[in-house]
C-alpha cells in the first residue's frame, strides 16, 4: 500500500492530448523487437521495460524486505500510426526517505525533491508511474494502492509496478482500473 502525502506536490495527470505521436524511428524500433520473437500482444497496449531497470526496482525492493519500498518511474507513452499505444521506461527513481513498514510506505513531502532532480536529469523523460514492494505477499493492488493510481497516474499509458523480493515476482498495472497486464504486454529489452 502507498500513499502520498496531501502536502507533497503530486505528478501532474496527462490527457490523451498531451500523448506524443511516435516518429518513424520510434515506430521502427518497437516493430523490430516484436519481430524477433516476442509476440505482440493482443489488447493494443504494451509495457517496455528494459531489463537494466527491472533489475534496478528489484534491488532496491530486496534491500530491506521487512519494509515496503517505492519509487517514481520516468518514460514516454506512445501512439504509433496503426494506434497500437505503448509505454516505454526509461528511469526508476527510488524514494530512500520514505516512511516504511511492512505493508506501506508513505512519500512524505522530504521526497519530493529528490524526484524533481532525477526528473530534471531524464531530459525529454515524464513521470509516467510509480513501483512498489509487496515483501511475501504478491502481485496485487490494494485498495489504498488503487486510490493512489487512480489520484496521480490514471491515464490509460500511465503504469504501477509492483514486486515481490521474497517471492522473485513482478507484475504492472495500467490506468484508472488498473487490472494486471498480462504478461505478454511486458516487453524486456
Amino acid at each position: 500500500m502507498v500513499e502520498f502525502n496531501p502536502q507533497s506536490e503530486p505528478p501532474q495527470r496527462w490527457g490523451w492530448n498531451d500523448l506524443q505521436q511516435v516518429d518513424p524511428l520510434e515506430v521502427r524500433a518497437l516493430q523490430s523487437f516484436l519481430n524477433e520473437g516476442q509476440p505482440a500482444p493482443q489488447a493494443g497496449f504494451a509495457l517496455v521495460l528494459p531489463e537494466r531497470l527491472r533489475a534496478q526496482m528489484i534491488e532496491h525492493a530486496g534491500r530491506w524486505v521487512v519494509h515496503e519500498q517505492a519509487g517514481i518511474l520516468l518514460g514516454r507513452a506512445y501512439r504509433d500510426p496503426q494506434g497500437f499505444v505503448f509505454t516505454v521506461l526509461a528511469a526508476a527513481l527510488p524514494v530512500e526517505d520514505a516512511e516504511a513498514s511492512i505493508a506501506q510506505v508513505k512519500m512524505r513531502a522530504a521526497s519530493w525533491p529528490s524526484i524533481w532532480r532525477g526528473l530534471l536529469q531524464n531530459p525529454g523523460q515524464e513521470m509516467i508511474g510509480w513501483y512498489h514492494s509487496h515483501p511475501g505477499y504478491g502481485i496485487f493492488l490494494s485498495a489504498t494502492d488503487r486510490i493512489t493510481q487512480n489520484a496521480y497516474f490514471a491515464a490509460p499509458w500511465q503504469i504501477a509496478v509492483v514486486m515481490d523480493p521474497v517471492r522473485g515476482e513482478l507484475g504492472a498495472f495500467a490506468g484508472d482500473n488498473p487490472d494486471p497486464l498480462p504478461d505478454a504486454a511486458i516487453l524486456s529489452v
